[in-house]
């Protein structure tokens, strides 16, 4: 795109004869340009087309600086033609001699009268022009200030996002942390529960080795497996109830 408008360009200015008409063409490609890089930027934030953002901002700041270079040179050049043409009206106004008859003064050839007048209407024109001109350039000025300020927006728009996000991770981070804290008393209470639960098989153990050489009545066996059961409940409830503690 930027290729094509810069070969348009170059086509325009070879055509143009006139130095106020290219210092309009230079401010109407100005304004092009602002336009078309503009919609390149939103095109790329929507694609997240980074290179070919960079690509076409360097060619498009080389475009419109030439255009503005080249509009100040134009301006420059048609207030010089304006001003000589000025001084050329001034110098025909008073080379006329009011001391000759009339019929000299009316002598005046009329095509030169007629070129007098369209001169003048030529420079009313040029001031409309100049003036309107001067008009769009503080307008493109505008669309530049609100550009950056759209730019800054949505920056600022990034940088609120990113703290948010930061932050909801963290929030997690420390979540997970104190479950995981949560989760290892839990184990310890567990660990605490199972070892006292051994220490008592291992005596009941001991106690039955003990005795087994003596002959015991049913009743001594009998206690010995309710104590078993009775203490397999009591760990089992230690388990149970600690979380809630």
């Amino acid at each position: 795109m930027a290729e094509t408008l810069k070969d348009k360009i170059v086509d325009d200015f070879e055509s143009a004869d006139d130095s106020f008409l290219s210092y309009l063409l230079a401010k109407k490609q100005t304004v092009n340009i602002d336009k078309i890089r503009l919609n390149t930027i939103r095109e790329s934030l929507s694609h997240n087309g980074s290179a070919e953002l960079d690509a076409n901002g360097d060619m498009f700041r080389s475009l419109e600086f030439e255009m503005r270079k080249r509009s100040h040179i134009f301006l420059q050049t048609s207030n010089e033609q304006y001003r000589q043409l000025q001084e050329q009206m001034k110098k025909r106004r008073y080379s006329v001699d009011f001391d000759s008859p009339p019929e000299e003064i009316e002598n005046i050839p009329e095509t030169s009268m007629e070129e007098s007048v369209e001169e003048d209407d030529l420079t009313e024109l040029r001031k409309r022009l100049l003036t309107k001109s001067a008009g769009s350039e503080t307008g493109g000025n505008d669309n530049i200030d609100k550009q950056l300020q759209e730019h800054d927006n949505i920056q600022s728009d990034l940088m609120n996002d990113m703290v948010k996000l930061v932050s909801n991770l963290k929030d997690g981070a420390v979540a997970f942390q104190n479950a995981l804290e949560e989760d290892e008393k839990i184990l310890n209470a567990a660990e605490i529960g199972i070892h006292v639960a051994s220490n008592g098989i291992k005596d009941m153990s001991g106690r039955l080795q003990k005795y087994d050489k003596k002959k015991l009545s049913l009743w001594f066996y009998l206690c010995s497996m309710i104590f078993m059961v009775l203490g397999l409940i009591v760990t089992f409830v230690i388990v149970r109830l600690f979380p809630a503690l």
